[in-house]
């Protein structure tokens, strides 16, 4: 949320209220489209998965890279201004993917003086060594190698951080082996990136899990699970560490889900009116229905409501403050309109729009990813385009090049010839008139 109400939206997306746009929006607090912000820095084939701000209105945008990239668009991890104009398009430094690698940074955070870390969810081993990257750059984009370099390579394998109001660096997870230490589930970092010493969780289970954790004044709370040797879910716990990483209170809800699949805990935030919003995958929480994967819990982690429970779907990825009583939350949420991927809260009330019926789509395709192993793909069209000359481009997304055109009498099912086709991602325009509207993405692996 910007400093004069307006909200910036970033995910995986190529429509926004029926306007093409890719992955990167502002919207005014009415609810509609501002124009003025460019929306344009993502291409299509590079989703956001991380937003933060600077505290001089600056955004720093993370997600899916490319090695290497021949254009200057958004690469896994820039800087923009406040109404979308790039800045920078940072340095994100890889030991796991190079040339010919397309990854994505899924872990970003800013500190006190804007510096920005950033991280990838891809693990690597080689030479016996494993880790996961983990970059820091100053507050204007240039990569701090000293922070980096030095203790890379012993993260063994983290689910996220966050940095605390001293900029020190909590990383939590399965399994953390980081500068060399003992094996952990929770580390705190220094603001030099060295182990803080301080900071000594002690291990209580054997095999398990960290998955999110919500830092609060007095204590921080972390949520996860302990493992079977199949590394699925077993019974959930939530740990209270006060400053020494010492466990001040431990809980064990009971966590199901129906279908008997491995539970997950994936979102913790304190709500403004009081309560802890935890959501993920999961249906009974100790033994209270939960009908739609979210529940409001007290501090000592019993339960205290649904959140909710009107919700049809409800599926929560971020939290983005207001003011005092009011918040903004992003995910899937279809409260029987139709769904929609933000809602405004109002003292836990939502405060929603129902979202315009979604146009039925009239082209799908499939198989998508394509393998090399297949000779073409098959487009289905709706019944009415029988017997319709369709022209139709194949464009690359990361070079907006066309690959390919032709034209085809439509049937129901259409097979396009592009088993010739290099691996990629492709752009599939159809250039009728009446379906100009419809662009599909394509993989090819």
């Amino acid at each position: 949320v910007q400093a004069d109400g307006k909200i910036v939206i970033a995910g995986l997306f190529h429509l926004v209220d029926g306007q093409r746009i890719n992955h990167v929006a502002r919207i005014e607090p009415d609810g509609s489209i501002d124009t003025t912000f460019n929306s344009s820095i993502a291409p299509i084939d590079r989703s956001i998965s991380k937003l933060e701000q600077q505290s001089n209105g600056n955004l720093v945008l993370a997600g899916r890279y490319i090695v290497p990239v021949f254009d200057n668009l958004f690469n896994g991890i820039a800087i923009i201004d406040q109404d979308g104009e790039q800045l920078r398009n940072l340095n994100f430094s890889s030991t796991f993917c190079n040339i010919g690698c397309a990854s994505s940074i899924s872990y970003l955070a800013v500190d006190s003086q804007d510096r920005i870390y950033a991280g990838s969810n891809a693990a690597y081993r080689s030479n016996d060594d494993s880790g996961q990257d983990l970059n820091r750059f100053s507050a204007d984009g240039f990569l701090e190698a000293d922070y980096n370099q030095s203790y890379l390579r012993s993260i063994r394998r983290y689910n996220g951080f966050e940095v605390l109001s001293d900029d020190k660096l909590l990383l939590f997870g399965h399994q953390i082996n980081y500068d060399d230490s003992d094996t952990t589930y929770i580390i705190r970092a220094d603001v030099n990136g060295q182990r803080d010493s301080e900071f000594q969780p002690i291990l209580t289970k054997s095999l398990f899990a960290t998955t999110t954790l919500s830092p609060q004044p007095d204590f921080t709370l972390v949520a996860g699970s302990t493992l079977d040797e199949n590394l699925r879910t077993t019974n959930a716990f939530f740990y209270k560490l006060d400053s020494s990483g010492q466990i001040l209170e431990a809980f064990d809800p009971s966590i199901q889900r129906a279908d008997d699949q491995p539970f997950v805990i994936s979102f913790m935030s304190p709500l403004p009116g009081g309560g802890i919003l935890i959501s993920g995958r999961f249906n009974v929480y100790d033994g209270s229905e939960v009908p739609n994967n979210s529940v409001v819990i007290d501090e000592n982690c019993q339960f205290m409501a649904n959140y909710f429970p009107e919700a049809q779907t409800l599926s929560i990825a971020a939290m983005a403050p207001i003011d005092d009583s009011q918040y903004y939350l992003s995910g899937t949420f279809d409260f029987g309109s139709g769904r929609t991927a933000m809602i405004r809260v109002t003292d836990d009330i939502t405060d929603v729009e129902p979202p315009a019926e979604a146009p039925s789509r009239s082209a799908t395709i499939f198989p998508n990813p394509m393998t090399a192993a297949v000779d073409g793909l098959q487009l289905r069209l709706n019944g009415q385009w029988s017997g319709t000359e369709v022209p139709f481009h194949l464009i690359e997304a990361a070079t907006g090049k066309i690959a390919r055109s032709g034209q085809f009498v439509a049937r129901e099912i259409n097979h396009l010839d592009v088993g010739d086709l290099a691996a990629g991602t492709y752009l599939l325009r159809l250039m009728h008139p009446e379906l100009e509207g419809e662009s599909l993405m394509v993989v090819k692996q």
